[in-house]
């Protein structure tokens, strides 16, 4: 039997399960944190392929959302995780992070390997008691999986993980439904005026969606045909009112639309129907909306602060970057695609390409570590 932990449980992980459970003897067993949130999104996913459990316990809040200074700090506590180890008499376990549960996988004597997501960006300001809890960690940890580079040169760099024991390939998107991509290649063969950004996340400082309104009313004023463009935000979050302001004040009302959030099946329609994705995250992980837009034929402008930026980016062939902080350097690179058009198809062309590798397929599993 082969355990997963994954106290907070996603939808995006769902691929991950998945791929895990179709490749070992018996089905992938799942333990997450018994919440009030959780429960519905199990529901929603009734045919799993694997075997879902919950604990009791709570997310505490130790540090909360990202001031700038600290990294925030919500470790998930149960007891109940413990007892729930302790019978189930795993062969193996794969933990998210280097956490309480993954210590307590550990501490049971459970070989275990440490599914890895953080990056120099994400864990620049974390404080010396969990840079302790993560050294014990890394000492026993059978191997590590994580998304891409940055992950792993910070394993390497940090803690002097040795490469040998770091697997690629970790997080993935999952694939847009049958057709879509195709179509929405079809749609981009031929752009015409107005090219259409679009940003897709939360509406929160951290994924800054406020510096795309600020580039657009500095790109409107350069430009000759000010409708030659438009740009779609699209999510929700505590900026939405913030940003309705803004962009009232910019007389920009006409240029940006905010429809709001969306369910994840209805997100494919908006990369099929936009043309370039903008993604301008402080700092971010793994963000699966940039493989999502690339695997839908969309040249990315992206964050240099993003996790995934040496994985998915190749510069000025599917994308570019641009610093998060600078709203005249964003309206630079996306003038680029307004003032050529057929940029769209030749980036997103190539980005498609990159996008494929990092299909599910890459998904892998060890069920067996070995000392």
């Amino acid at each position: 039997m082969v355990v997963y932990l994954s106290p907070a449980y996603r939808p995006y992980r769902i691929p991950v399960f998945q791929a895990i459970s179709r490749g070992l003897r018996s089905p992938l067993h799942v333990i997450s944190l018994n919440t009030r949130e959780q429960l519905p999104i199990v529901q929603r996913h009734s045919r799993l392929g694997y075997i879902q459990h919950f604990v009791r316990g709570a997310q505490v809040t130790l540090t909360g959302a990202d001031s700038g200074t600290r990294t925030p700090c919500m470790p998930p506590i149960s007891w109940d995780l413990y007892h729930r180890l302790k019978s189930m008499h795993p062969e193996a376990v794969i933990s998210n992070n280097l956490g309480v549960w993954t210590a307590t996988s550990i501490f049971l004597g459970i070989p275990t390997v440490v599914f890895w997501e953080g990056t120099p960006h994400t864990e620049r300001t974390v404080g010396t008691l969990r840079h302790l809890l993560r050294r014990w960690i890394v000492r026993r940890a059978r191997a590590f999986i994580v998304n891409g580079m940055l992950a792993k040169r910070y394993l390497i760099d940090r803690y002097g993980v040795p490469e040998g024991q770091i697997l690629t390939g970790g997080m993935c998107a999952s694939p847009p439904p049958p057709g879509q991509a195709a179509a929405s290649l079809l749609l981009k063969t031929e752009v015409q005026h107005p090219v259409r950004f679009l940003f897709v996340g939360a509406l929160t400082p951290l994924k800054q969606p406020g510096i795309l309104v600020q580039a657009a009313a500095a790109l409107r004023s350069t430009l000759r045909a000010p409708k030659s463009f438009a740009v779609t935000i699209l999510g929700q979050g505590r900026l939405d009112r913030e940003l309705r302001e803004l962009i009232s004040r910019l007389s920009l009302s006409d240029l940006i639309a905010l429809p709001g959030g969306c369910p994840p099946e209805q997100v494919w329609d908006y990369y099929r129907d936009n043309h370039v994705l903008v993604h301008p995250t402080l700092h971010d992980n793994w963000p699966l909306v940039v493989h999502e837009a690339m695997s839908m034929a969309l040249p990315v402008l992206l964050s240099s602060r993003s996790g995934n930026v040496p994985d998915l980016l190749g510069e000025g062939e599917n994308g570019f970057t641009f610093d998060p902080t600078s709203a005249s350097q964003l309206s630079g690179r996306m003038r680029v695609y307004v003032e050529s058009p057929t940029l769209v198809n030749t980036h997103g062309v190539a980005g498609l390409r990159l996008a494929t590798a990092f299909g599910p397929f890459r998904q892998f599993f060890l069920a067996h570590p070995r000392s």
